[in-house]
């Protein structure tokens, strides 16, 4: 937990003083995780190819920020990338930094996309466009990913798409 963070320290320093317009990497040392890490992100996130899954993570992967009862392993990632293809079909990431550590890669992402279809829970699509941040932290074992912890401005986007917030009223309390 120390070592989180102390990297998570050193990431929120390095993104003052760096342009999220480009891509920076950080991860000398660290070629080959970094390339499993680039073709996970390409072929799985953005490339929503299923079928490449157990290439990049393990069975046992553990996902750090989903809900309670979402399944671990490669059920986990598929889950994911399933139900964010549903809902958001032209979602794109672009990694704005990445920073290699020990057996931990960092991205920092720009997410964009538009709610081209039904929400979870069933929600009708919006129609709206949305850009956010988002950071995500995997580690690594033999070659492949077994643990990921993620966090963004997922409220940045729901305003986005045209959701509001309400606080409760007097008698709700």
């Amino acid at each position: 937990m120390k070592r989180l963070q102390g990297l998570a320290i050193g990431i929120l320093s390095v993104l003052v003083a760096t342009s999220a317009s480009a891509t920076e990497i950080q991860c000398k040392g660290s070629e080959a995780m970094l390339a499993r890490y680039i073709g996970m992100f390409d072929e799985v996130f953005n490339g929503r190819k299923l079928d490449r899954i157990a290439e990049y993570t393990s069975e046992d992967f553990q996902p750090h920020d989903s809900a309670p009862g979402t399944p671990k392993g490669h059920e986990a990632i598929r889950l994911l990338v399933t139900n964010m293809a549903k809902s958001f079909p032209k979602r794109h990431l672009t990694n704005d930094l990445i920073i290699c550590s020990g057996d931990l890669v960092v991205a920092y992402q720009t997410v964009e996309g538009t709610n081209d279809g039904p929400l979870f829970g069933g929600m009708p699509p919006t129609g709206k466009s949305f850009n956010f941040k988002w950071i995500d932290i995997y580690r690594f074992k033999d070659g492949k990913v077994v643990e990921r912890w993620g966090a963004g401005d997922a409220l940045g986007m729901m305003t986005q798409m045209g959701f509001k917030l309400t606080p409760p009223t007097a008698e709700a309390k």
